[in-house]
């Protein structure tokens, strides 16, 4: 079976008892950082939970 994303909302915030695979649709972008040659860094911080995390910008 196929592990499910845990959604992390105000309501109901993601803790590492829930998993390690999980979404934070509110996460508020933090800065951006040049990763050439690949893509841009981007760094999100959740306002619910507080877990901060990374997403690669293709070039």
């Amino acid at each position: 079976a196929e592990m499910k994303r845990y959604v992390c909302t105000k309501e109901d915030p993601w803790t590492p008892e829930k998993g390690k695979r999980s979404c934070h649709p509110d996460a508020k972008e933090l800065f951006q950082e040049d990763n050439y040659p690949c893509g841009d860094l981007v760094y999100y911080e959740c306002p619910h939970c507080g877990k901060k995390f990374t997403c690669e910008l293709p070039q």
